[in-house]
């Protein structure tokens, strides 16, 4: 019964001034805290001198780029340079491929019309062998005989 007697403002005050990490007012925490140390300027020159060394590294590194560049164009250059040429050849082996099958499809179509020939000649040949099979005659003798 104690505490609820305390007005309400000291006890706002006593929460604001005091932590439960370690019962210290934010005052003596703050007094506990050190500034830090203050970096020391750099040197010009040596801030000069460290990036001329760099710019230097740059620069060397720029120019093997560059070679580098030359290097692969130079290289795709004559990579397409071959290419046209066995584009050529290509184009050629296209065109042989062509004419092959052209003359290839003649064939078939020639052969063809052998196979109609002769299934044709094959047609004739059985029908005259008929033909000679119904004739009561066989040579002209015969037919001189009966006349």
């Amino acid at each position: 019964m104690a505490e609820e007697a305390k007005p309400e403002v000291a006890v706002e005050q006593e929460a604001a001034t005091t932590d439960d990490k370690g019962g210290k007012t934010f005052e003596e925490r703050l007094a506990e805290l050190k500034k830090p140390e203050a970096v020391p300027q750099p040197k010009e020159e040596e801030v000069n001198a460290q990036l001329s060394q760099l710019n230097s590294q740059t620069t060397t590194w720029e120019k093997r780029l560059t070679d580098l560049k030359s290097a692969i164009e130079k290289a795709n250059a004559l990579r397409d340079g071959g290419r046209s040429e066995s584009k050529g050849i290509v184009d050629q082996l296209k065109a042989v491929r062509t004419r092959i099958k052209a003359a290839s499809s003649e064939r078939e179509d020639a052969f063809q019309q052998l196979r109609e020939i002769t299934q044709a000649r094959q047609a004739q040949q059985k029908n005259l062998q008929d033909l000679r099979r119904s004739l009561k005659f066989e040579d002209i003798a015969q037919v001189s005989f009966y006349i």
